[in-house]
């Protein structure tokens, strides 16, 4: 749960255009290699921490009882 809501900040400021001449990067007096370095970045970290989320999820739900009751439900749903 905090892992997801820790990914949502790189996510978050990844909406930041990053363009020649983009008037956030003027306003911050950013160049733009130096924003396109940042972007990057932050696209890094951000799927990193996606992917221990999901990393996360599948060990919880393969130590726990829980994945043979969702197995179970589906079952029943299709038949």
């Amino acid at each position: 749960y905090n892992i997801a809501r820790t990914a949502l900040i790189p996510f978050a400021l990844l909406w930041i255009p990053v363009s020649r001449g983009s008037p956030f990067l003027r306003i911050l007096q950013i160049p733009f290699e130096r924003a396109v370095r940042y972007h990057a970045w932050l696209a890094t970290i951000m799927v990193s921490m996606l992917t221990l989320h999901g990393a996360a999820y599948i060990i919880f739900y393969a130590t726990t009882s829980r994945a043979h009751k969702v197995s179970k439900q589906n079952k029943k749903n299709h038949t």
